[in-house]
């Protein structure tokens, strides 16, 4: 120890990647920390470290402290050059103290430190409410000679970019140690707090309240404005707190079709919405025309110019700006996996600062392509091609001056697999389409074609980004913005999120005591499906890229031949599998469970989910429309037709009830699929098509249950998913009879061949628990659904 501090000399440990002397240099600093009152009458440096090291020694040579901070300089700056992941370090002027004068200013904050800011703060103990006022007090402090050089230097950084009107400071090394000796009082003003708004599939508005920081903020789920708002108020001083005190609040589009709370107009560009109180709500019509009652709040249906807006809020009052508010620099709203951002352009983050006048670098050593910042005051990162490695973010500053503050973030690539699946998610309840399941084997009719396809799928970015957050599952609405946001407009959102389920991607579970849905990822297995000429495993579940690419080296490895057949759309995820290989290697190599087959669904006719809750002190909220195949509002059903209802909750606190009803048939159902299958089964109309070698769905919404998606996708070894207009499922001929014994009627231009015979249509009946009934007309045997 005393040669490394005397004279620099250490043992170098370059070959085992480390610098040596990094526990020495720590050791400096720890003896420039300790406290004058601790070593009473000790109060220089060098008789520090010979009363903790207790070798009494005089130590008046230490020119080996500023020569292995510099060997330290040099092996970062080593590092950093061949691309490894260190940060070079700054060293700052060592002043006269040539020895010992780098650890001196390196060591902020000193203990010493610690006891002068706690004498300050018990005397000014509301001092970190109001930045301008702790500086003013703080000044005098701060100058004079009991704080340390590190202190000074923090300081003055803290009131050079404060004065120069710059306000990300929550996160400056000075305030978050002034904070954390004042209670972790960090912020000057209230909790950062937002409203935001989305659509649900039948287009009904639902809003999201989310309180506290960005990166782990809690969220509540409000069916109007009024409750979202109510949520607002019971979060107590909050950053909405002026749209409460005022009674009205704007909203502008962040998403196709998401929208977030603003305060200001100045904050918002082209249409906005603007919402406000109900006692209040006629004033505003005088000059803006109607607004819908949503809640105790009223809301615009549709939104206005910035202008009229602007003229309207004019006459209802501004709200105060807080110029003494501080705020946190932040990384938002991007996709992470293992703490690491997702780089695939289309989920890149953005930043959350005071400015908009933002730069970006790659950090040293990063040869990944370029990132830009969006100029339409989202602070949305962008990149034309997947980015990888370490960035640097700051604001721009004239005249050579250092920036306030920087960021370094961190992207990946490709997601990072998962360890473990799980969470609160996975115990909610799984909703299903089908109550009759039976373990059945699996058979395949595609002959031949497995070859590795590397082409013909487009949503290879957004399943990488589905996979990478969803390892404690995905609250719906969250799922269809990320959704949105992969396929840029392409197709609908929640026809993909379709496909995904049929996929096996991903599992529905119903919400506890409230309405709505969430989404957990299937986790990764395999299963086997006996084919025309050799078995074939199936990689089942949810697979990023880099689990896709352990499958298929797994499987050349154990001599099969791994396969990738592109969807029906390219806006479906491909099929993985591999032919020829033994099940039970591949298991053990890639740490995958075989899967049970128990999801099939034996020939009983209409055996759909029903449910025992019931439609009392319910709203219809929308009502199937024969002519127009979806679920519409307004619409009348004819009497004596079947009548497929959709109930709500008037309080969204629970889940939409569908009701099926028809001449001495009533059923209650929680899945929209199911009760539009029934529908369509009780009414003999068909809501899928035989169009040569696919099925098409007829309807404008719905789809085939999710135990026949799944026979068709491994009959034909390739999922469904939106072609155009509609939703377009595989399909051979041998599917038809099976289709035709589940959903009789629904099937529309199946072939004569395929038709179910009599004696079938007697078995299914005794099979069916009295569901349906054989009757004779026509010369030929029909189903009757009860």
């Amino acid at each position: 120890m005393v040669p490394a501090l005397e004279r620099g000399e250490f043992l170098r440990l370059d070959r085992e990647g480390l610098p040596g002397c990094f526990t020495f240099l720590a050791l400096t600093l720890y003896i420039d920390s300790l406290l004058d009152d601790v070593y009473a009458g000790i109060g220089q440096y060098r008789e520090k470290l010979d009363t903790w090291l207790g070798f009494g020694r005089s130590f008046s040579h230490l020119e080996g402290v500023a020569a292995m901070w510099e060997h330290l300089v040099g092996w970062l700056d080593r590092r950093v050059d061949a691309g490894e992941p260190f940060r070079c370090i700054v060293l700052p002027p060592h002043g006269t103290w040539t020895h010992i004068g780098y650890t001196r200013r390196l060591s902020f904050p000193a203990r010493r430190d610690v006891r002068l800011v706690e004498r300050f703060l018990t005397d000014h103990p509301r001092s970190t409410q109001r930045p301008g006022d702790f500086i003013a007090n703080f000044e005098a402090t701060a100058l004079g000679p009991q704080a340390s050089w590190g202190l000074k230097q923090a300081y003055e950084e803290f009131r050079s970019a404060y004065l120069t009107d710059s306000r990300a400071l929550a996160g400056h090394r000075f305030w978050r140690f002034v904070t954390g000796l004042n209670g972790g009082e960090r912020l000057a003003g209230p909790k950062p707090a937002a409203v935001e708004m989305s659509f649900d599939e039948d287009g009904g508005r639902i809003f999201v309240v989310t309180v506290g920081s960005v990166r782990d903020k809690p969220r509540t789920i409000a069916p109007t404005l009024g409750a979202a708002m109510d949520a607002v108020e019971a979060a107590g001083e909050t950053s909405l707190s002026p749209a409460l005190a005022r009674g009205w609040l704007l909203f502008r589009r962040v998403g196709h079709g998401r929208w977030q709370s603003a305060l200001n107009v100045d904050e918002c560009v082209g249409r906005i919405l603007l919402g406000c109180r109900s006692e209040i709500a006629p004033r505003v019509e005088a000059l803006i025309g109607h607004l819908p009652s949503s809640g105790s709040w009223a809301l615009l249906k549709e939104p206005s110019p910035v202008s009229v807006i602007e003229s309207a809020v004019a006459r209802l009052g501004g709200a105060r700006r807080q110029e003494d508010w501080l705020v946190p620099v932040s990384v938002c709203d991007g996709i992470q996996s293992a703490d690491l951002w997702l780089g695939r352009p289309a989920f890149l983050p953005r930043i959350v600062a005071d400015t908009s006048e933002l730069c970006i670098v790659p950090a040293p050593g990063n040869l990944s392509g370029p990132l830009t910042i969006s100029d339409d005051g989202s602070l949305r990162l962008q990149a034309s091609s997947p980015v990888d490695g370490a960035y640097v973010v700051s604001p721009k500053v004239a005249g050579g001056r250092p920036p306030p503050w920087s960021r370094r973030i961190s992207f990946v690539r490709d997601a990072v697999p998962h360890t473990a699946y799980g969470g609160s998610k996975d115990d909610l309840l799984p909703l299903r389409d089908w109550t009759a399941l039976e373990e059945q084997g699996l058979t395949s009719h595609v002959s031949g074609g497995f070859e590795w396809d590397e082409g013909g799928c487009a949503i290879g970015d957004l399943l990488e980004a589905v996979y990478a957050g969803g390892r404690t599952g995905w609250d719906e609405m969250d799922l269809i913005e990320v959704i949105r946001l992969g396929v840029g407009g392409a197709v609908d959102p929640w026809t993909t999120l379709r496909s995904l389920h049929d996929a096996g991607y991903l599992c529905p579970r119903l919400r506890q005591h409230w309405k709505g849905r969430v989404w957990t990822l299937t986790p990764p297995s395999l299963l086997i499906v006996k084919g025309r000429e050799t078995d074939i495993v199936l990689a089942e579940g949810a697979l990023c890229d880099r689990l896709t690419d352990a499958f298929r080296r797994s499987a050349e490895g154990g001599g099969g031949a791994p396969f990738r057949r592109a969807a029906v759309s390219v806006w479906s995820p491909p099929t993985i599998g591999c032919a020829g290989a033994d099940p039970q290697y591949l298991a053990e190599k890639l740490g995958w469970p075989i899967a049970h087959t128990k999801d099939l669904a034996p020939p009983i006719p209409f055996a759909v989910e029903t449910t025992p809750k019931r439609n009392d002190r319910y709203l219809v909220a929308s009502r199937w429309d024969w002519e127009m195949r979806r679920f519409t509002v307004g619409c009348h059903v004819a009497e004596g037709r079947v009548a497929l209802t959709r109930w709500q909750h008037p309080g969204g606190r629970d889940h939409d009830v569908y009701v099926v009803e028809s001449p001495g048939h009533e059923s209650f159902h929680l899945s929209r699929t199911a009760s539009i299958v029934l529908a369509h089964g009780l009414a003999r109309e068909a809501f899928v098509r035989i169009e040569d070698d696919w099925l098409v769905r007829v309807a404008r919404e719905g789809g085939l249950p999710d135990v026949a998606a799944m026979r068709l996708r491994v009959s034909n070894l390739r999922n469904a998913g939106p072609v155009d207009d509609t939703y377009v499922y595989p399909f051979c001929d041998v599917d038809a009879q099976w289709l035709q014994a589940i959903m009789a009627g629904c099937i529309g231009g199946v072939r004569e061949a395929s038709a179910a015979t009599a004696a079938e249509i007697l078995a299914l009946s005794r099979r069916s628990g009295a569901r349906i009934r054989p009757l004779w007309i026509g010369g030929k045997m029909r189903i009757n659904i009860r």
